[in-house]
Order: structure tokens, then sequence, then C-alpha cells
């Protein structure tokens, strides 16, 4: 009831690194928690931070502009999918 706004970002342990990926292929369970979220009826909002082809934090630069704008939207076609099917 006091969750009014979802980040999502997922990874995984590779060789003792953090390795992202896209939502739902790594460690994080979100389609479990997107599913459970939704299915207990939850309305608030969602945000991406994929970290494919970038991690400024990390000074991952991106390969061109059009690696970085290509992998966010494939992120969140993604999550649409995902909410989509939680929803149905």
């Amino acid at each position: 009831d006091s969750i009014v706004y979802v980040h999502i970002k997922d990874a995984k342990i590779v060789d003792g690194k953090e390795v992202y990926t896209y939502c739902g292929e790594g460690d994080g369970y979100v389609k479990e928690i997107v599913t459970d979220l939704l299915r207990n009826g939850y309305d608030g909002g969602f945000s991406i931070e994929p970290h494919l082809a970038a991690v400024i934090h990390t000074g991952q630069k991106a390969g061109s502009e059009e690696t970085l704008y290509q992998s966010y939207v494939e992120y969140g076609r993604r999550l649409t999918r995902m909410v989509d099917a939680a929803k149905a």
C-alpha cells in the first residue's frame, strides 16, 4: 500500500562481477515482483535504468548514441511485455 514508484534494473553475478541484464534476465526477481505488485493493485509508476550500453558510474561508455538508444528502447519494450503479461 505504500509503494508509489518502482525503479527497474536487473543484474546477475558472473565470475564475481555484476553484469547488467534486460529486466527479468538477472537475479533480481523483476518479473515476480512486477507481477506481484500489479496483481495486488499497484497503480504507480515504473522507470527503467538499463545499464546495458553504458554504466556511467563505472565509466562504461556506450559505443554509440544509436547503441545506447536501441538498448534503452528494447529494455522498455521488454518491461512493457512483462507488465502486459502480469495484467493478463
